[in-house]
């Protein structure tokens, strides 16, 4: 999160973003750039993460304004928003392309070992594009803690679980209350006593359930082309009373919703062994069990 995010991610994109707009064959502007901002579908999953549009700090310097998980965000949507500006071999978007494929392999829950020389490749050729798309720029010490990835993900696994991000989530309480209670005389008392309230009042809440399961805002009742459905997967035990048509769903804090994209395969050997998705139709809810209704490119499963 430090190291990308936070780091050489914002580095990369107030570079390429300076280099885009200073070279008036791209036709780029820092208007242009914050209307796609503002105006671009990010979806139900990253529209609350949506990025602020950029400052311009001087006649030639840009300054982001990004959170962490803003940036993320922003580096994922970048390409789509100068897409109709700039080509896609072009080296400067090819360095952010470059460095979403390094964040997809080290924001991922499960790396295969197998990946590991590939990602260490990612990384290299990113520094060395780095060099020469800028050369009157200094390396920064985050872009060198990038070449230890590999080794680091082979020796403790995954980077995702190691991540900073959980701890900032929580830490941020304290700084909302720091700034505004003003005790300057023993603040980690009071920092203590707040965070004790506020845990308080989330494990008080909802019959003092912590973590519920499943979460949902609104149902419908289920047609009779679904109860059929659902008969031939549950069988006997289905209790039709207890059907339910649902736009949207919490599993566990992970949302899914009518509209977004499952992985059906993660090696489909009928696609080259790359993964295969499906798109949410309909999600039904029997009792504690969630049922989807995706279709793939083909035909419903």
């Amino acid at each position: 999160m430090h190291d990308v995010l936070e780091g050489q991610g914002q580095l990369d994109l107030k570079l390429v973003i300076e280099k885009l707009i200073a070279n008036k064959e791209y036709g780029l502007s820092l208007e242009y750039i914050n209307d796609q901002i503002n105006t671009f579908d990010y979806g139900p999953i990253d529209s609350k993460n949506q990025p602020t549009p950029i400052v311009e700090y001087s006649s030639r310097e840009i300054k982001l304004q990004e959170r962490a998980a803003q940036t993320w965000v922003l580096l994922r949507a970048f390409p789509f928003f100068v897409s109709g500006k700039v080509m896609e071999n072009d080296p400067y978007l090819q360095h952010i392309i470059n460095l979403n494929m390094i964040n997809e392999i080290i924001f991922a829950p499960r790396v295969p070992v197998s990946t590991l020389s590939y990602l260490q490749d990612l990384i290299d050729s990113h520094i060395e594009s780095f060099q020469k798309l800028f050369p009157g720029t200094n390396m920064t010490n985050k872009l060198l803690h990038m070449r230890h990835y590999p080794d680091c993900i082979k020796k403790s696994g995954p980077l995702r679980h190691l991540s900073c991000f959980k701890y900032e989530a929580k830490h941020n309480l304290f700084i909302t209350y720091g700034n505004q209670c003003r005790n300057y005389k023993n603040l980690s008392k009071t920092m203590m006593n707040l965070a004790q309230i506020s845990q308080s009042s989330v494990w008080g809440s909802n019959s003092q359930v912590i973590r519920r399961k499943l979460n949902f805002n609104s149902f419908d009742e289920p047609t009779e082309s679904d109860k059929n459905i659902m008969q031939k997967v549950v069988g006997t035990d289905l209790i039709a009373e207890n059907l339910k048509i649902v736009q949207d769903i919490s599993i566990y804090s992970k949302i899914f919703k009518v509209g977004l994209f499952v992985v059906l395969n993660s090696r489909n050997p009928n696609n080259r062994n790359m993964p295969s998705f499906g798109k949410i139709v309909k999600i039904i809810l029997h009792n504690d069990e969630v049922f989807f209704t995706v279709k793939n490119s083909k035909h419903y499963i």
